[in-house]
């Protein structure tokens, strides 16, 4: 099994080699694999998706859209919330979404199928393990109490710095003076409610174009 892992990602680097990704090309050569479940997933793990690229015409993509795309994204969605292991997931992803899915007759229908769940965000998919929860009372209470670094969180993430790392290094050593996990968790919580806050800033400052006035004919 190994092996053929390994011929197949060989195969697929060789795919992936081009400056453009040809989407006809990717779809014949899942078709033909031996196992396309499992090479749509070596696929979707070393795929660049900006390298992605389909030869339609406006018109033709904007048919396929409007017919096909709300259809594909539901069918994918509804798969990724079943929680499968990623093997089982791409096989049923290839099967019943793209290539035996009774609402895409022609080839073309497919191959927009793949190319459209190869953007999709939530794609390369895992099967994460479930998260931790707990109650507002607990939230609220280990904000209480994570005050003071919860304030150095919130002065780190409204400061300047020139990299990344730097910021997120003296985060870093905020969450490794949490106690548990739970405390790691809600400091976390508070770094990406930060990072929400600064989105909207931005949007927020962000110049509005004007509407182009429509001319009476």
């Amino acid at each position: 099994m190994q092996d053929k892992i390994m011929e197949l990602e060989n195969q697929i680097k060789k795919l992936l080699g081009h400056e453009e990704i040809k989407m006809e090309a990717v779809y014949d050569f899942l078709e033909s694999a031996e196992e396309p479940g499992l090479a749509l997933q070596i696929f979707s793990e070393n795929m660049e998706k900006g390298k992605l690229s389909y030869a339609l015409k406006e018109e033709e993509e904007q048919e396929l859209q409007n017919n096909y795309a709300k259809m594909i994204d539901g069918m994918a969605d509804a798969l990724m919330k079943r929680h499968l292991e990623e093997a089982e997931f791409y096989k049923e992803l290839w099967e019943k979404v793209i290539v035996a899915n009774p609402m895409l007759d022609k080839k073309k229908e497919k191959e927009y199928a793949l190319y459209r769940i190869s953007k999709n965000p939530r794609i390369p998919y895992y099967n994460l393990p479930e998260g931790m929860k707990m109650s507002n009372e607990q939230f609220d209470g280990y904000l209480k109490s994570l005050n003071g670094s919860i304030n150095q969180v919130k002065f780190i993430m409204r400061s300047p710095f020139q990299q990344k790392t730097e910021r997120m290094s003296l985060i870093n050593e905020i969450l490794k003076s949490a106690q548990n996990d739970e405390q790691r968790a809600v400091l976390l919580a508070v770094v990406y409610t930060e990072i929400e806050r600064g989105v909207v800033e931005q949007l927020l400052k962000s110049p509005i174009k004007p509407r182009s006035k429509q001319t009476t004919p």
